[in-house]
């Protein structure tokens, strides 16, 4: 059909669902997932979140976040703790695969569609996800999705 490139969304709650217990295996190996696309000659736009879309329960987000009195999706640095708990596990697995590592991801996305959502400081949030990313030292571009076309909203114009 001519598709080359897959968009896929990475859980949270799917590889979290219980505070602390991690999982990467059976159906949720990510990695023999990553490794099947690259055998199939696909690329992929990797989008680990933290929030990923509404189509998922509660956006990716894992439910026990709703009891830590965090803001969600905000420069929260309680929110932000969580997320790097989050990022620590994924993005390791992810730089792995990417495209400069000769895997199949071609991009990462961070966030999705923040200009959906009152974020109170755009600039402050997607800066603070730019720098845990950041430190996983991706060679790939890292990108943003702007849901109604806002981009300062969805990126707050954050630089790389």
């Amino acid at each position: 059909m001519g598709y080359n490139t897959l968009g896929v969304y990475t859980p949270w709650n799917y590889h979290e669902r219980t505070e602390g217990e991690w999982d990467f295996i059976e159906n949720r190996h990510l990695e023999k997932f990553l490794l099947l696309a690259q055998q199939n000659q696909l690329y992929v736009v990797a989008r680990p979140g933290p929030y990923i879309c509404l189509e998922w329960d509660l956006g990716g987000l894992p439910a026990y976040l709703l009891t830590k009195n965090v803001l969600l999706r905000q420069n929260d640095p309680l929110f932000l703790a969580y997320v790097k708990k989050w990022f620590a596990k994924i993005l390791p697995i992810l730089n792995k695969y990417q495209y400069s590592n000769k895997g199949p991801i071609i991009l990462l996305q961070v966030e999705n569609e923040l200009d959906f959502y009152p974020c109170d400081d755009v600039k402050g949030y997607m800066s603070a996800l730019k720098k845990l990313v950041d430190y996983y030292q991706f060679s790939i571009p890292i990108i943003a999705c702007a849901g109604q076309g806002y981009i300062e909203g969805a990126t707050g114009s954050v630089k790389g």
